[in-house]
């Protein structure tokens, strides 16, 4: 496999990135444009732990691809599930994923709901020389 600085042709999402919290994603290669691959968190209860993510990217637009993926965190603390979606980026400062996120947790409930999903957004940079295709 060949190690590129840029994304991989028709799947920019390809390789590592990290956000500015210090979360590292690595995205593998797919022949189907489905996103499969790791994520590692820097934030929270399950701080360095790499956890399974999977998602699609959209194929309509392969120069700057929406994107989703889901993580089903396996935290010992509560039993959580984030979804982000975004878009791929590329310009002279460099490449960027865009995302919004939705982080729920499991409540007890139906009246504990209101408190059970945060919002939020980052910013994904590619790491240097990272993908491989």
């Amino acid at each position: 496999m060949a190690v590129l600085e840029k994304g991989c042709k028709n799947q920019p999402l390809v390789g590592k990135w990290k956000n500015e919290l210090g979360s590292v994603m690595i995205i593998d290669p797919s022949a189907d444009m489905s996103l499969m691959g790791s994520y590692e968190t820097n934030v929270g209860p399950d701080i360095k732990k790499f956890v399974p993510l999977y998602g699609v990217m959209n194929p309509m637009n392969t120069a700057n691809p929406t994107f989703t993926f889901s993580i089903a965190w396996d935290s010992v603390e509560k039993a959580t599930c984030s979804a982000f979606v975004g878009q791929y980026f590329s310009n002279v400062e460099g490449e960027k994923l865009l995302t919004m996120w939705l982080l729920r947790d499991a409540v007890d409930t139906e009246g504990d709901n209101w408190e059970a999903t945060m919002v939020g957004n980052n910013i994904f940079t590619r790491a240097k020389n990272t993908c491989q295709c």
